[in-house]
């Protein structure tokens, strides 16, 4: 069963080619609402679950951390929201960390290297 939540539907984490794909845990549901509230502005998914087949279509990374969705891209458009964003997402516990051009990468896989900020293309 999963977590109730506010504003966060599931059309807004499922896989972007239209299969459906969504597993994300209750967990990072309620961690994700958590860090929606305390940021204080809307949240656009760029992407949070992906199947194998999307994820290569995108290039994605092998063990990309959406093809587990432990992955959420969050369009950040300015200075001042990815710095709202980052911060409350540290306090959070999120742990991995890139942030990019037009959106910011949070990821909570146990699997990858942990407590790590990286800055993408």
């Amino acid at each position: 069963m999963k977590a109730i939540i506010k504003n966060i539907s599931d059309h807004e984490l499922i896989c972007k080619c239209g299969c459906g794909f969504n597993e994300v845990s209750n967990e990072n549901i309620i961690k994700i609402q958590q860090l929606r509230t305390m940021c204080g502005f809307p949240f656009v998914f760029r992407s949070c679950c992906r199947c194998k087949l999307h994820n290569k279509n995108v290039d994605g990374r092998d063990n990309s951390e959406h093809l587990t969705c432990d992955g959420f891209d969050i369009v950040c458009l300015t200075s001042n929201q990815k710095f709202i964003l980052v911060s409350n997402a540290i306090n959070l516990g999120f742990n991995r960390i890139g942030i990019y051009k037009d959106f910011v990468h949070l990821g909570t896989s146990k699997k990858h290297p942990q407590n790590v900020l990286w800055y993408g293309k």
